[in-house]
């Protein structure tokens, strides 16, 4: 019996292992796309699509986490838009790319739910090869290449801080051929990775001294080139053309502040020439680095970073084996994986995700209401496949004795983690008050669609409802002085505290100079535990000590008084 039950465990561990969901066709019709890229918030996975149409060149698709199209938008309404990009977090979206004699961008207005343009950047009747576009707090980097009128190509980097773009920069130092430029960023610095005069070549900008650094050459190259950021280190992938035969694909590494560029090690040897092809990367929260480039022999391939290990994984096929790949696009958010992509030989987009479980709900507070009743609140989690109909929240309570010994966590509440198109927040235990326990402790998680659970949250507790010794009640109780709760507090808080003996006992509260600024308890006590509240309306904000004394037994604790 004990192996059958073993059994069934393992099968359903792994009916919901992390892993690569099923590939998903789209609605989305784009017989004549070109190239597209991917974002991924909270609110969904963000698609922006290039074709060669003579009108309505650029659009913009939402769809959810199961590959549903939510919401499709024409962003530019001209033809010959090229080279789009999207970027931005869970409060802002930027689509950028070039029209004509423009860098054109354009930002989402949540208050209006439309693309507003933002002031363009002029290639004064130039050529461009290329655009790409990132996001932090500094504001939207942006990165091209431009064409000089004497022969050669320039990467430019701009910053939009507000509507305007700003700090203009030009990253490549000679008058050399400069192109395809892509873009990371770290915590402190911006990464600006280009093709130059047959070399691959980064240049970092240092976000706290607002000031360029060194370009520095990271190995010859032919074609292709993207920069990627880690937690650690910074990653330049590259191609090599082996004439006649094959584009091999290469990496290189230093540590993100560093200038010394490891040997280069071979992703692939026969990936996509094309800049519609070229690779696309993202980092996720447990610190692994995720590739995606179009091989010639599996096709849509995926590798990750295990930055533990050093090693990069084995390769594994995205589409099957099924067709080539027209353009693609890779994004990620908290651990899970969002992947885009057109088949040469088909007009609906497609559409994977790699789902892992959840982040721990993040900031998990508590608070008593006028009913007694636990008021649990925490942020929400942005992860798409929990902020959607079937995303679920699992509260877990545990109970302590009276002589503060914590039992088993217990479910106690399964809750959607949407109300309508609002992310649920919160939770009242209605029943906490009648609790006749010392303390009451709360740890969440998170569970998305594919029934991945998350880490618990941080814990948070509060007092019971704590029932004195009746006569003939034969609970073993000892000495000990809880916490006062809440803690800081203001103007007043709660003390407990636990007699084993009957005697004289005294609680009595101090100032940081050993002052006694009053007496709560001073009176015999029967064996027991007790709940006394101090009011310090008529005391200073501080640090205050208080002490309880009964027969041998004493015990100090410090609380914190804040108005």
């Amino acid at each position: 019996m004990k192996k059958i039950f073993l059994i069934i465990v393992l099968i359903s561990g792994c009916l919901i292992a992390q892993s690569w969901n099923n590939i998903v066709t789209t609605t989305i019709n784009e017989p004549n796309l070109v190239q597209l890229d991917n974002f991924t918030n909270k609110d969904g996975i963000h698609v922006v699509v290039q074709n060669s149409n003579s009108t309505n060149s650029i659009k913009y698709y939402r769809l959810n986490s199961s590959g549903v199209v939510l919401t499709t938008t024409i962003i530019e309404t001209s033809g010959g838009a090229e080279f789009p990009h999207i970027a931005g977090d869970n409060d802002h979206l930027y689509i950028s790319y070039r029209l004509g004699n423009n860098i054109v961008t354009k930002k989402f207005n949540y208050s209006t739910n439309s693309w507003d343009p933002l002031t363009s950047i002029s290639l004064n009747n130039h050529d461009c090869n290329s655009v790409d576009n990132a996001y932090n707090d500094a504001g939207l980097h942006i990165v091209f290449s431009e064409y000089d009128g004497s022969g050669n190509y320039k990467t430019h980097y701009y910053l939009y801080a507000t509507t305007v773009p700003s700090e203009h920069y030009i990253v490549n130092d000679y008058a050399d051929y400069s192109g395809w430029p892509t873009i990371t960023l770290s915590s402190n610095k911006v990464h600006v990775g280009f093709h130059s005069d047959g070399y691959s070549k980064t240049r970092d900008k240092n976000l706290i001294t607002n000031s360029w650094e060194t370009q520095q050459t990271v190995s010859l190259a032919d074609g292709n080139e993207r920069v990627q950021s880690s937690n650690y280190k910074l990653f330049d992938f590259y191609d090599v053309l082996v004439p006649g035969i094959f584009v091999n694909l290469y990496v290189r590494e230093r540590e993100i502040n560093g200038s010394i560029w490891s040997g280069p090690q071979m992703i692939n040897y026969s990936v996509d020439p094309y800049p519609e092809g070229r690779l696309k990367s993202t980092l996720t929260s447990d610190g692994k680095t995720h590739i995606v480039y179009n091989s010639q022999s599996s096709y849509l391939t995926y590798r990750f970073y295990d930055y533990e290990l050093n090693v990069w994984s084995s390769e594994f096929s995205i589409n099957n084996y099924s067709n080539y790949i027209k353009s693609f696009g890779l994004s990620s958010v908290s651990n899970d994986l969002f992947v885009v992509w057109k088949p040469e030989n088909g007009n609906y987009i497609k559409y994977r995700q790699y789902d892992a479980a959840p982040l721990a709900p993040q900031n998990l507070s508590i608070t008593i209401n006028s009913a007694d009743e636990s008021v649990l609140t925490w942020t929400p989690n942005n992860e798409p496949d929990v902020r959607t109909t079937n995303g679920k929240y699992r509260i877990y309570r545990a109970e302590t004795d009276f002589n503060n010994n914590i039992g088993p966590y217990q479910l106690v509440a399964t809750i959607n983690a949407m109300n309508g198109s609002s992310a649920v927040s919160s939770w009242i235990d209605t029943e906490a008050g009648k609790s006749k326990v010392s303390k009451l402790y709360y740890k969440i998680t998170a569970m998305d669609i594919g029934l991945h659970e998350s880490a618990y949250s941080n814990e948070v507790w509060r007092w019971g409802r704590i029932p004195k010794l009746s006569t003939g009640e034969n609970q073993t109780i000892n000495y000990n002085l809880q916490q006062n709760y809440p803690n800081p507090f203001n103007p007043s808080t709660k003390i407990s505290y636990s007699i084993k003996e009957e005697g004289l006992v005294t609680l009595k509260v101090y100032d940081v100079l050993g002052k006694e600024v009053a007496i709560l308890v001073n009176e015999n006590k029967p064996a027991g535990t007790y709940e006394v509240e101090f009011n310090a309306s008529n005391l200073p904000s501080g640090v205050y000590i208080y002490k309880l004394q009964a027969g041998e037994f004493v015990q100090n604790k410090k609380m914190i008084l804040t108005k």
